[in-house]
């Protein structure tokens, strides 16, 4: 059975800062990457009301229907080679983007976040009552 969402979880010093859902119908091609990363140790950086976090995966251009994005989306930037919280909604005009999943848990948490802080990123597989 194909898995068709994913659970991100953000951590810092053992503690869940946040929870993210991942949906494999807005990422096709990047979809299993993600899910291969199973855990790695970032650090974050804030750009234009975005909380980028780099990730040790290529990443390819998607073909997404979403050109404007709210507080708390998660993206794919695949030009960065990161994933993409918006903290602040904002136009993305320099970047391209797509839509990935939405923060379920912890937004305030990761808009806190400096600059610089590393956190724990785990991409596991979700129940579909998520």
């Amino acid at each position: 059975m194909e898995v068709d969402r994913a659970l991100l979880l953000v951590e810092q010093r053992g503690s869940t800062l946040a929870k993210a859902l991942l949906k494999r119908e807005l990422i096709p091609f990047n979809f299993d990457s993600l899910l291969g990363v199973k855990a790695t140790i970032t650090r974050a950086s804030t750009s234009k009301g975005l909380l980028l976090l780099p990730l040790p995966v290529r990443l390819r251009q998607e073909h997404s229907l979403y050109r404007a994005f709210s507080q708390g989306d998660v993206l794919v930037v695949h030009q960065l080679g990161c994933i993409a919280v918006v903290v602040e909604r904002q136009q993305l005009e320099s970047i391209e983007a797509y839509k990935a999943g939405e923060v379920i848990e912890g937004l305030e948490n990761l808009s806190r976040l400096p600059s610089g802080a590393t956190v724990t990123l785990r991409i596991t597989p979700a129940e579909r009552s998520i």
